[in-house]
């Protein structure tokens, strides 16, 4: 666990951290809470820059940042679906280098930051953030987390006060959570002495993989997992997130600035949905028409689906959304070699980075015949084009 984060945001201040807790040491037995002028600091800057280097706070300030843009995104995305006051949205949001399980709600009245200003309508996010190495932990126990979660903000929301945000009461609520995610972590290590390598090849069959990966792959990794079963969901997770891009988002000047864009680059899971193909055709429907990329993985159906992002002035087709049906050779191959590699407890990496390698090596020499048929080909209709 890297911290528990509580986090707001509004179309006035943006995403603001309200409140930060960091473990006190690796053992993440208890943590500290950053002061509030940090987080001032922090929230007016945003580049760390006020941050007083006497508190020896330098080494979270890149970190802050994440949280920050974390929340910000997944507030943002959720800002015109969220349910009326009295109802929550639980959300488990993968990144590069983050995990985040979160609750989010919404309250009339806000005071920001401990500060006197009063703004109305306004989403927060109270969570628990996780390195990306913690994945197979925290998919496994993120129900038990998220629990938690909702006890916490159901006592926050019984407590308020008109003028004040009870910070006593969430302290205490956060040393809790602190305490249960240790017994978890001890408890899942004694586990994992006894317990049986699951295997891939139970969560879906070979062929609906290797559409998802496909698909997640050509739509820059925006993808969602539906489903009624946590194991598959989660099995299908580690496949996506081993495929899935470590580097830098290349968008991240606009991520700070926080445009209407929903869905970036990551895993995210959409909530339970009563009427699953309902509800993924009005989500492909919506972020379609963001020109957005995005897939949608329905584990129950056995389906995925694919969104292109387009230009503005392209025709949109009218079939877009689209199921996957094609997948190729590539990765096909790629899927049947990770089940035999993890039949015998390989490790993938290497796999992994051979594809990739093969894949750009591809993409390559596929760039330079389209080149050479465009500039020394001359009134041949090559059926070629970029």
């Amino acid at each position: 666990m890297e911290g528990i984060i509580l986090s707001s945001w509004d179309y006035i201040m943006g995403p603001q951290i309200e409140m930060l807790w960091l473990p006190e040491n690796e053992t993440n037995i208890r943590a500290f809470h950053v002061p509030v002028n940090i987080l001032k600091d922090f929230n007016i800057s945003k580049q760390c820059k006020n941050v007083t280097d006497s508190l020896n706070f330098s080494a979270i300030h890149s970190d802050m940042k994440t949280y920050s843009t974390m929340c910000g995104q997944l507030l943002l995305g959720e800002v015109d679906t969220l349910k009326p006051f009295n109802e929550w949205s639980s959300r488990f949001y993968i990144t590069e280098h983050k995990i985040l399980i979160a609750v989010i709600f919404r309250v009339d009245s806000w005071f920001y930051c401990g500060t006197a200003k009063e703004m109305k309508d306004v989403s927060l996010c109270l969570g628990v953030i996780f390195k990306r190495e913690a994945i197979c932990f925290a998919l496994d126990y993120w129900c038990v987390i998220d629990i938690q979660l909702r006890k916490a903000v159901d006592i926050l929301l019984k407590s308020m006060e008109p003028e004040a945000f009870p910070v006593n009461h969430l302290s205490v609520l956060v040393e809790e959570l602190v305490a249960l995610i240790s017994m978890l972590h001890e408890s899942n290590l004694r586990c994992l002495q006894f317990q049986m390598h699951t295997s891939l090849g139970n969560a879906l069959p070979s062929d609906i993989l290797s559409k998802a990966v496909v698909s997640h792959l050509q739509t820059s990794c925006y993808s969602v997992v539906t489903g009624g079963s946590e194991f598959i969901i989660n099995q299908v997770l580690r496949i996506l997130s081993l495929v899935s891009s470590k580097r830098e988002a290349s968008s991240s000047l606009s991520i700070t600035q926080l445009t209407s864009q929903s869905y970036i680059r990551g895993l995210y899971i959409q909530g339970a949905i009563k009427n699953v193909e309902k509800g993924v055709q009005c989500l492909l429907d919506r972020v379609y028409e963001e020109s957005s990329p995005l897939t949608v993985i329905d584990t129950d159906l056995f389906k995925v689906w694919q969104t292109i992002a387009v230009s503005e002035n392209a025709e949109k087709d009218k079939n877009s959304p689209a199921v996957v049906t094609e997948t190729g050779c590539l990765v096909p191959d790629l899927i049947n070699d990770m089940l035999s590699f993890e039949k015998y407890q390989g490790d993938c990496t290497s796999l992994i980075q051979g594809f990739t390698r093969s894949l750009m090596m591809k993409a390559t020499s596929l760039v330079k015949i389209v080149y050479h048929f465009r500039d020394h080909v001359s009134g041949v209709n090559t059926g070629l084009s970029i």
